[in-house]
């Protein structure tokens, strides 16, 4: 069946090794089903080797100030793309309800969803909730992907409020519980208009705590 696979992905023009979730399609390929490179390794839900880094330290849920160029800003952009949250600003989008301003958005954005842990030949789904006036306002769809790496990919189906967006925190592993926890970094002197860009500020000047 391997040989099969990587006779498959040459005609594909690629040398990648299939997916370990859909190897039960290339069974089918070896009884005759014609080659079809963007339904196998990309499939619908995205591909975990084609998306954006989103790496802003101000998405960080402990960042709350409004006076910094560019405010308020904006996720649109986002719902046309896949996207991994990384970096200092956080790696997930937080839970709890939270009001503006708060990571550089008007309307902050949480996500309600329990993370796969398997990889799966179709998107998992949740519920990104916006905070306009009052918790969990508006609320639109949002397609996960979990990545061989054990990390996820994102892309929201709808933007329906502007200036809004997703706040994020950092995920760690603590010493004394085995689950995964927030972890904020807490800015205690960030002067966006001296200190450019502003991940020169975060890095001088943050410390950890536990959510």
């Amino acid at each position: 069946v391997r040989m099969h696979c990587i006779t498959w992905c040459a005609l594909c023009q690629t040398h990648l090794p299939p997916p370990a979730p859909l190897v039960q399609r290339y069974f089918a390929f070896a009884t005759g089903m014609r080659c079809n490179h963007h339904d196998v390794f990309r499939s619908h839900t995205g591909s975990c080797d084609n998306y954006v880094n989103v790496t802003e330290p101000s998405r960080n849920v402990a960042f709350a100030s409004s006076s910094f160029s560019g405010y308020p800003r904006d996720d649109g952009h986002l719902s046309s793309q896949w996207s991994r949250f990384t970096g200092i600003g956080g790696d997930r989008i937080v839970e709890g309800c939270h009001s503006a301003p708060r990571g550089g958005f008007q309307y902050p954005t949480r996500f309600s969803f329990g993370y796969p842990t398997e990889e799966s030949a179709t998107a998992y789904t949740g519920t990104g909730y916006i905070h306009s006036g009052s918790c969990d306002s508006s609320s639109f769809v949002v397609d996960v992907v979990f990545c061989p790496g054990e990390f996820y990919i994102l892309k929201p189906r709808s933007h329906p409020v502007s200036t809004s967006g997703f706040i994020t925190c950092k995920i760690v592993q603590t010493f004394n519980d085995s689950r995964h926890r927030c972890v904020h970094f807490l800015c205690l002197i960030i002067d966006c208009q001296r200190c450019q860009p502003l991940h020169r500020c975060v890095r001088a000047t943050c410390q950890m705590s536990l959510d």
